[in-house]
Protein backbone atom coordinates (compact mmCIF):
# COMPACT_ATOMS: atom_id res chain seq x y z
CA UNK A 1 0.00 0.00 0.00
CA UNK A 2 1.03 3.27 -1.15
CA UNK A 3 1.09 6.36 1.28
CA UNK A 4 0.23 9.96 -0.22
CA UNK A 5 2.36 12.34 1.86
CA UNK A 6 0.31 15.62 0.96
CA UNK A 7 1.07 19.27 1.49
CA UNK A 8 -1.29 21.98 3.18
CA UNK A 9 -0.98 25.90 3.48
CA UNK A 10 -3.11 26.42 6.59
CA UNK A 11 -4.49 29.88 7.56
CA UNK A 12 -4.68 31.13 10.93
CA UNK A 13 -2.30 28.30 12.31
CA UNK A 14 -0.06 30.08 14.41
CA UNK A 15 0.97 28.51 17.70
CA UNK A 16 1.81 24.60 18.75
CA UNK A 17 -2.28 24.74 20.04
CA UNK A 18 -3.40 25.56 16.87
CA UNK A 19 -1.07 22.71 15.70
CA UNK A 20 -3.51 20.36 17.57
CA UNK A 21 -6.27 21.48 16.81
CA UNK A 22 -5.86 21.12 13.16
CA UNK A 23 -4.05 17.48 14.01
CA UNK A 24 -7.24 16.18 16.32
CA UNK A 25 -9.48 17.52 13.32
CA UNK A 26 -7.81 16.44 10.42
CA UNK A 27 -7.02 12.82 12.03
CA UNK A 28 -11.02 12.01 12.91
CA UNK A 29 -10.64 10.83 9.37
CA UNK A 30 -9.06 7.68 9.64
CA UNK A 31 -7.11 7.85 6.76
CA UNK A 32 -5.27 10.66 7.60
CA UNK A 33 -2.45 10.83 9.83
CA UNK A 34 -0.49 14.14 10.19
CA UNK A 35 3.24 13.74 9.00
CA UNK A 36 4.79 17.36 10.12
CA UNK A 37 3.53 20.75 11.05
CA UNK A 38 6.29 23.98 10.22
CA UNK A 39 4.34 26.78 11.82
CA UNK A 40 6.89 29.72 10.28
CA UNK A 41 5.20 28.45 6.62
CA UNK A 42 1.85 27.78 7.75
CA UNK A 43 2.49 23.66 6.29
CA UNK A 44 0.94 20.65 7.07
CA UNK A 45 2.29 17.63 5.51
CA UNK A 46 -0.45 14.92 5.77
CA UNK A 47 -0.07 11.09 4.97
CA UNK A 48 -3.58 9.61 3.08
CA UNK A 49 -3.60 6.58 1.23
CA UNK A 50 -5.17 9.18 -1.84
CA UNK A 51 -4.89 12.53 -2.49
CA UNK A 52 -7.40 14.43 -1.07
CA UNK A 53 -9.03 17.63 -2.33
CA UNK A 54 -9.21 21.02 -0.35
CA UNK A 55 -12.91 21.11 -0.13
CA UNK A 56 -12.53 17.59 1.89
CA UNK A 57 -10.06 18.85 4.15
CA UNK A 58 -11.84 22.22 4.95
CA UNK A 59 -14.78 20.07 5.47
CA UNK A 60 -12.58 18.45 7.96
CA UNK A 61 -11.70 21.68 9.66
CA UNK A 62 -15.35 23.32 9.28
CA UNK A 63 -15.40 23.24 13.18
CA UNK A 64 -12.26 25.30 14.05
CA UNK A 65 -10.95 28.96 12.76
CA UNK A 66 -8.74 27.24 10.23
CA UNK A 67 -9.14 26.48 6.43
CA UNK A 68 -6.56 24.71 4.27
CA UNK A 69 -5.56 27.29 0.76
Amino acid sequence: MTEHLQPLFISGMACLGCAGEIKYALEKNPSISVRKVNLEEGLVTIATKTDLSISVINQLLKNTNYKAL
